[in-house]
């Protein structure tokens, strides 16, 4: 598997290391690096040759070319371990989360599927999640984008996840250094995650009753199944991370205990605050907030919405918000957003492209550039929701400064509910009142880290993974941090050959019927078949091996 070809790689390297320690250059050629090695050889032997013509004892001169000669054989113990070096790609440099793409897709081509889900992994622990509810930036910079259309990278992701087979291993060298992670959502479980593969004590702080965080209480099921969720958990909880849910930071135990009893701590809560909205009628019966909202629907709980449900925001979770109330019973839903739903202006709709086509789908009505004037009410419940219209949302240097003309005529929408999702926060009341947010997740205070939230699950993990390689380097002496960084490297799955670029349209991706799959929150999207994943990763170009540097 691929951890085997991890050790083995290390291994080839460190031996062309050493023998290049003692002679320079052949370290090179025993990895089959015919040029890089002749080089080193070549200039080891004329360097040699020259400094013996020229010796005559010590002099500044001598003195330079030995000095110059080290600093060569220094660059060539770091050819001989290093190895070449790729460029990244265009969606790896667009990934949050630093994925191989080009790797895994190489690997899903051969059918090696648990492989690629194991490569995936390395950098990201929740595959299947990302599968389902990554927004993809990467597939807007894929190199096939200019011809017939983007790699379905995320598609590809999901076929992994679904199809292969990964365990994280318990690691047996446990250090004595205890973590506390604050939060189980995507950024706090991979923290945790890569801080016990290092070794270390770690314990998840969840103040609800399950894992998850938005993921569980703020995604919905149509987008993200329940099964995929709780299997990601388990692999990276099981055996190898102590977990207490139900435990509110701040309240059931407090912060100063936490840094009494944890060496250190790391705090992910999450956006998991609905910003709120200062208007007229904002506390009658029947409006919501979206985050609470979600949460209740995503419990199960009932939530008495009516017929007619308004939703102001042009975000995702909007979109969630719209697609939510369909399948909790309401027959007309209406979004209400400052941007425009022209895709094409830079005051467009924040959701993404493929939310936007979903929920229009499924019948919902997007009335862009308009803003919530005042909520209108009749016996202390919800009746309407009278607009205004809304001429710019972002002024000449890109800073939300909205702009609106009161004289313009503007719907009254009848509502029965309304829903307020104009943005999340992060609730960190729990923690000190002095504390100050630093640079890499570092903070003011000792031993604490804190790691932003992200309507992006991608950066989150990015986030998560970059919180815990924090942890660990503050564990670690100067040195030790030096030699850690000196001696990674990148594993390359390199493709058998490069032939030719074909011509190849992207696979058609399969959805529930809109009207059905409103009756319930079954799942939306389906995974590719065998056929169809094996051939959308023949349409990867492979780049980094086309253009090396």
């Amino acid at each position: 598997m691929l951890k085997e070809e991890l050790k083995k790689e290390r291994k080839r390297r460190l031996i062309a290391f050493w023998v290049s320690f003692f002679l320079p250059g052949v370290g090179q050629l025993t990895r089959k690096r015919i040029g890089s090695g002749l080089f080193f050889i070549l200039v080891t032997v004329l360097s040699l040759l020259f400094l013996k013509r020229i010796w005559k004892g010590w002099s500044p001169a001598v003195i330079s070319l030995f000095i110059g000669y080290s600093l060569l054989w220094v660059l060539n113990l770091l050819d001989a371990y290093k190895g070449p070096v790729y460029h990244k790609p265009p969606c790896r440099r667009a990934c949050p989360a630093d994925i191989d793409v080009p790797g895994y897709t190489e690997l899903i081509r051969r059918d090696r599927y648990s492989e690629a889900l194991e490569l995936i992994a390395l950098k990201a622990p929740l595959p299947g999640v990302l599968g389902y509810v990554c927004l993809a930036p990467c597939e807007e910079k894929c190199s096939r984008t200019g011809m017939e259309g983007s790699v379905l990278i995320r598609h590809l992701k999901l076929k992994a996840a679904v199809k292969g087979e990964l365990t994280f291993e318990v690691t047996q060298q446990k250090k004595h250094h205890r973590v506390a992670v604050i939060g189980s959502g995507p950024a706090g479980l991979t923290a945790a995650h890569y801080l016990a593969e290092k070794g270390y004590k770690v314990t998840i702080f969840e103040r609800q009753e399950k894992l998850g965080g938005m993921l569980r209480y703020g995604i919905p099921s149509y987008r993200l199944p329940r099964e995929m969720l709780d299997l990601e958990i388990d692999r990276i909880t099981k055996d190898r991370i102590e977990v207490k849910t139900g435990v509110k930071i701040g309240e059931d135990i407090s912060y100063a205990e936490l840094e009494k009893n944890f060496d250190a701590v790391i705090a992910a809560p999450g956006d998991a605050l609905s910003r709120m909205l200062n208007l007229e009628g904002i506390d009658l019966k029947g409006v919501h907030y979206a985050l609470e909202f979600l949460e209740k629907a995503n419990r199960g709980e009932k939530v008495p919405i009516g017929e007619k449900v308004v939703v102001i925001g042009g975000g995702n979770v909007a979109v969630d918000c719209a697609k939510t109330s369909l399948r909790l019973g309401a027959r007309s839903v209406k979004m209400v957003a400052l941007e425009t739903r022209d895709l094409s202006s830079p005051d467009r709709l924040p959701a993404s492209d493929r939310e936007i086509e979903e929920v229009e789908e499924e019948g919902v009505e997007i009335l862009g550039s308009l803003g919530p004037r005042k909520i209108v009410g009749e016996n202390g419940r919800v009746k309407a929701l009278e607009t205004i219209k809304c001429t710019r949302v972002y002024d000449e240097k890109g800073r939300f400064a909205p702009q609106f003309d009161d004289k313009a005529e503007t719907p009254v929408i009848e509502a029965d509910s309304i829903i307020i999702a104009i943005g999340q926060k992060p609730d960190i009341s729990f923690l000190p009142e002095d504390v100050r947010f630093l640079k890499n997740f570092k903070t003011t205070r000792k031993g604490l880290f804190f790691v932003p939230g992200s309507l992006m699950v991608a950066e989150a993990i990015g986030r998560g993974r970059k919180a815990a390689e924090q942890v660990d380097r503050y564990f670690k002496s100067p040195l030790r941090r030096f030699l850690d960084q000196l001696f990674s490297f990148e594993l390359y799955i390199k493709p058998a050959r490069l032939g030719r670029p074909e011509p190849a349209d992207p696979a058609a991706v399969r959805k529930e019927n809109p009207e059905e799959r409103i009756k319930d929150f079954r799942t939306i999207e389906k995974p590719l078949s065998d056929e169809e994943a094996k051939n959308e990763a023949r349409r990867c170009l492979q780049c980094p091996f086309r253009f090396r540097v």
